[in-house]
Order: structure tokens, then sequence, then C-alpha cells
């Protein structure tokens, strides 16, 4: 199951499919109002959805939200999270602290334009897998 804000409330996915979950909120008879959801995310125990909402008149608050789910997925999230990422991160070779260049100044003015300015700090870039 995936949930993203859906305006007022959230949207549902199957998470194999991409179709739409329906009725899958056990929403109050209030709902959540005029609020406004500018996020939210699954409870630890994945049996409810944590709401962070934006009501003019109360401001940001949060709210949480049971789920209806099936036997099979309160199966799932019964075992807890057992899966272990798709791919382990890469190991990452150390640098000595004196490999590191300071930037010089100069009191020189030079225009650069974008292209140039990333030729010039390329060997200075550094990618980030999570």
């Amino acid at each position: 199951m995936v949930a993203v804000p859906g305006g007022r409330s959230a949207i549902l996915f199957d998470r194999e499919s991409g179709a739409v979950l329906e009725n899958r909120l056990l929403l109050s008879s209030t709902d959540l109002g005029d609020a406004k959801v500018d996020d939210l995310i699954f409870a630890p125990d994945g049996r409810s959805l944590i709401f962070l909402c934006n009501k003019q008149a109360d401001g940001r608050y949060l709210r949480q939200v049971a789920l209806r789910l099936d036997a099979s997925e309160i199966a799932i999230v019964s075992r807890g999270r057992t899966a272990k990422p798709a791919t382990q991160p890469k190991p990452v070779p150390a640098v000595a602290a004196a490999e590191f260049e300071a930037p010089k100044s100069s009191t020189e003015q030079v225009n650069l334009s974008a292209k140039e300015i990333a030729k010039r700090h390329l060997a200075a870039v550094v990618g980030v897998e999570s």
C-alpha cells in the first residue's frame, strides 16, 4: 500500500498494480473537516496514517487515522518491518584531511557562464546515494 496526500484526505494505491484503493481510511463522522493535508506518513505499526493537517483557524496539527486492512495486510504489519534494502550501500574510501584543498580566494573578478563554472568545479562534485 502506498499513500500520498490528496487535498483534504489521502489517496491510497496498491503498491504492485498502482490501482487506487477506495474506502481504506477509518474516518470519524467529522472526517478531516476543512483541513488541507500537507503531508502524511505511515504510523510505525503500519495500521494507520499520520496526517499533517493545516487548517486556517487552527494552524498545523497531526491527526492519526486508522486504516481498514484485510487479513493478509494485518498479517504483514504484525510481523513488523523485515524487508532489507534492495541494494546495500557501496563502501566509500576514506579521504585524509591533508588531501582536501581549500578554495583559493582571488581579488580579480571573473564573469563565468554556468557551464564554465561547472567545468571548473567538476572535480569537487561528490555523488551521494542513499
